[in-house]
């Protein structure tokens, strides 16, 4: 992965809105938009949570498969 990509994914992490987002990275809406269909079909799955005042967050979602791991470990 990218040092753009790493950084991406930690913002989402962190809740960062999409505008707060690409302007930390520097990209538009819609390079945002691109990125966010690659780490999809790299297997990473965001949930898109609007508010009220126009902003969009995307949520991480955590796979089944991450689930039943955390169950096996506690």
């Amino acid at each position: 992965m990218t040092h753009q990509t790493i950084k991406l994914i930690e913002l989402l992490n962190e809740g960062k809105t999409c505008n707060q987002i690409c302007n930390i990275l520097g990209i538009t809406n819609k390079q945002l938009y691109i990125k966010l269909k690659n780490l999809k079909t790299k297997g990473f799955f965001f949930k898109r949570q609007y508010y009220s005042d126009g902003s969009i967050i995307y949520l991480p979602i955590k796979k089944d498969n991450d689930i039943k791991e955390i169950k096996k470990n506690n």
